[in-house]
């Protein structure tokens, strides 16, 4: 932990690994990487491109410590192992050691690492402010959409997805790279519209429904002229050989799981590439010196004519780099950070095991709102996407234990600023940042009203005691 969680190759010293390292004295956190499923980068390599596929283990010679991600200490150790793997992942354990300082003179020892005793003493001065950026901030905990990220979370979607099978029927290398970087390129946009038609179109919020998907077919405009009919105008659509109505539920039901009737993210996938298929090389018309056009470049064309141009989304970055990543917001949120700690608190962990970090799902979210008055200030509809927005991509959402339907306390801060955000442009009035305060005085005043309450419930229990004496 001490050099940013830098690889470090180890020799093969007959059965075992070594390696030897001068360490700082203090408590010192480490684990080792055996990377079964990618090779080590060398020296200089380790770029965003390159997002590899970490196994962590750990020795039971030394002391073993289960992460936590929370706190001084858990920040001080392992703050930047959660920046630089994009989370915890599969990461739970490391080994741990107290180095002490070493006493005496070491002759073999010509360079010390310096202690605290020995740091200069630099005079603090008065009114001396902290540049403000994002890793000291309220947000510092979200985990962003680096390339790194999105990469990773493709590669989980893609894994589990059917859309693999297209890929394995490709004889051409180059065929199979293009489909490849196509959906990978197209991927940032296609889970955020995903999100999008999931929360606005369907009751349950975190999958996509068939009536979210005809509206997702619709305003992408792949259906050709006279395929959106019934009767006479679909077998007229059908004769033809144009991408009509009954090709894209067809698409729908396939890309389902069996027993299913809605889309996970990683199955929407699926279903782009099936409608790429299905409207530029199924149904697209060819002439006889025509190339027919591979899977990866009708997936590219699906993306940029269609889904680029057609789908509703929310560019989620830009919204937090305009709205919230910024010292006015942060010292809105800080000032009151407490206080909707304890909002928090109260209104999650209903549907969290004992022993696990609190969340919030949507029920509590809407409980929290309905308490506060605010919901009858903003639509059902635009508070589901306030709540899914605010969720950070999360690599695996068929994985419980992401709890990729939940909110943790900082994406909860992200979701007051989108509600806030709503107000603004309904109401007008204030600024955002006015709205925001706002906002947050509502919801603070639910945990202040309980304890008016219990306030007065225990002076009325005091004054009873008293008539009885």
């Amino acid at each position: 932990n001490f050099d940013d969680w830098t690889f470090e190759s180890m020799k093969k010293v007959g059965s075992t690994f070594e390696i030897y390292r001068m360490v700082p004295p203090g408590k010192v956190a480490f684990a080792f990487c055996p990377r079964a499923k990618k090779t080590m980068p060398g020296p200089g390599d380790e770029t965003e491109d390159e997002a590899g596929v970490y196994e962590f283990a750990v020795s039971e010679d030394y002391d073993v410590e289960e992460i936590q991600w929370e706190g001084d200490d858990g920040e001080e150790l392992f703050g930047s192992l959660r920046s630089k793997f994009g989370g915890p992942g599969g990461i739970t354990h490391a080994n741990r050691l107290i180095v002490s300082t070493r006493a005496g003179l070491d002759e073999e020892i010509r360079l010390r690492p310096r202690t605290k005793a020995d740091e200069p003493v630099v005079p603090k001065k008065k009114n001396m402010k902290q540049e403000w950026t994002l890793k000291n901030s309220v947000f510092a905990a979200y985990v962003q959409d680096t390339r790194k990220h999105v990469k990773l979370a493709f590669e989980s979607d893609y894994g589990r997805s059917k859309a693999r099978k297209h890929e394995k029927k490709m004889q051409d290398l180059d065929e199979k790279e293009i489909f490849r970087r196509s959906l990978l390129e197209g991927f940032p946009i296609i889970k955020n519209v995903f999100r999008h038609y999931a929360a606005a179109y369907t009751t349950e919020v975190w999958s996509l429904g068939v009536n979210a998907w005809n509206q997702f077919i619709s305003d992408i405009n792949v259906i050709e002229e006279g395929g959106d009919g019934d009767g006479a105008a679909a077998a007229a659509a059908v004769n033809n050989k144009v991408f009509n109505r009954v090709e894209a539920d067809l698409i729908f039901v396939s890309a389902c799981a069996t027993g299913r009737k809605t889309l996970s993210r990683h199955e929407f996938l699926d279903a782009i590439c099936q409608v790429a298929a299905s409207k530029y090389i199924k149904f697209r018309p060819k002439g006889k010196d025509e190339k027919r056009a591979m899977l990866g470049e009708a997936v590219k064309m699906l993306s940029e004519r269609n889904i680029e141009n057609g789908a509703e989304r929310d560019t989620e970055v830009d919204f937090r780099e305009k709205f919230l990543y910024n010292k006015r917001a942060d010292k809105i949120y800080r000032d009151q950070k407490q206080e909707l700690l304890k909002v928090f608190k109260k209104f999650s962990g209903k549907e969290d095991k004992p022993g696990e970090a609190k969340t919030m799902s949507l029920g509590e979210y809407l409980d929290m709102l309905e308490e506060s008055g605010l919901d009858t200030r903003a639509t059902e509809r635009s508070v589901k996407l306030a709540f899914v927005r605010s969720k950070e991509t999360v690599l695996d959402e068929t994985d419980p234990k992401s709890k990729s339907r939940q909110l943790k306390f900082v994406e909860f801060l992200e979701s007051i600023g989108r509600l806030a955000a709503i107000l603004w442009r309904e109401e007008g009035g204030m600024d955002f940042l006015g709205w925001l305060q706002d906002v947050i005085a509502e919801l603070v005043k639910t945990v202040r009203k309980k304890a008016s309450l219990a306030a007065a419930a225990a002076a009325v229990m005091a004054s009873s005691r008293d008539l009885s004496t």
